[in-house]
């Protein structure tokens, strides 16, 4: 797929997620790409020098770097550069980053490539996620993490 189809689409989303959802956001960071160490020690110094010139405390500028290595390094685990096979350790992996801000909260939204041939199978893991309670997900998640295996991917 060319990368110009691929801006667009990512372009699309960010206007819908943060301009089109009846809030007032500012979009500190958008970006789709390459996701490595490199780019994770980058987009947290941005992060923080923009939290910084927001005056926040230190607290959340912790909390929200601590929240964007996770979701970025997961990026790492669990994609498949360009949605095909899987990354090596320390490849070189495409995904999305979106930082956002209101008045009143940070959001952090990640994304990687999938194959088309999984989009179902995961649909319907999301879909039976959601549908569980507070408990029930409390429940399996505890299951999950007792049994050491999330799954393959």
């Amino acid at each position: 797929m060319p990368s110009t189809t691929r801006n667009t689409g990512f372009l699309n989303y960010i206007y819908e997620f943060c301009i089109l959802s009846n809030k007032d956001y500012e979009i500190i960071l958008a970006y789709e790409g390459v996701i490595n160490n490199q780019t994770i020690k980058a987009f947290t110094s941005l992060t923080e020098v923009n939290m910084s010139k927001n005056n926040e405390t230190e607290f959340l500028q912790k909390k929200v770097y601590h929240v964007m290595v996770e979701f970025l390094q997961n990026i790492i685990k669990h994609a498949s550069p360009h949605g095909i096979g899987e990354c090596q350790e320390y490849a070189d992996c495409h995904g999305i980053l979106v930082v956002c801000h209101d008045q009143n909260e940070y959001h952090i939204t990640t994304g990687n490539l999938i194959q088309k041939s999984l989009i179902p199978g995961l649909s319907d893991r999301i879909s039976q996620t959601n549908s569980l309670s507070k408990e029930e997900l409390d429940k399996h998640y505890l299951s999950q993490l007792k049994n050491g295996h999330i799954s393959d991917e």
